[in-house]
């Protein structure tokens, strides 16, 4: 119940920080379906991607596991969008980006490439958020 509950915070942290960063996620008429539908079912991926990728033995750490989440993470939203009629990604613009002195210029995105970018958003943000919470 722990891990789910972290999980699930996890999640919406990361869906927020994304729709912060792109607004590309639209979520219809009725948005706290479309919503739940949505963080449910990134939240059972990221709970058992782990154990998953170690039965098939794919790598469950490093590189490796983080390429998988964004594919897997990808293949979801995807998904979604294509069964829940309500949820979809448009396209975004993301505004220059200041980073340590480093300027990225603004870019704007179609509907494909904004779903692209909001799901590797979303996977960087929830490893990053489960790397903080880890414990050595």
């Amino acid at each position: 119940m722990k891990s789910f509950v972290r999980t699930l915070t996890y999640v919406i942290l990361s869906l927020g920080f994304t729709q912060g960063l792109l607004s590309s996620f639209v979520y219809g008429s009725n948005p706290f379906k479309a919503y739940f539908l949505f963080v449910l079912a990134l939240t059972i991926l990221y709970l058992f991607l782990r154990p998953l990728l170690g039965i098939v033995s794919l790598p469950a750490k490093g590189f490796g596991y983080s390429f998988m989440s964004f594919v897997l993470t990808l293949a979801i939203v995807y998904v979604l969008s294509v069964v829940v009629s309500e949820f979809s990604a448009k396209s975004a613009y993301l505004e220059n980006l200041i980073i340590f002195g480093f300027v990225l210029p603004s870019k704007s995105f179609t509907g494909l490439t904004a779903l692209v970018v909001s799901s590797l958003s979303v996977s960087l943000f929830y490893g990053y958020f489960d790397w903080l919470a880890s414990k050595k």
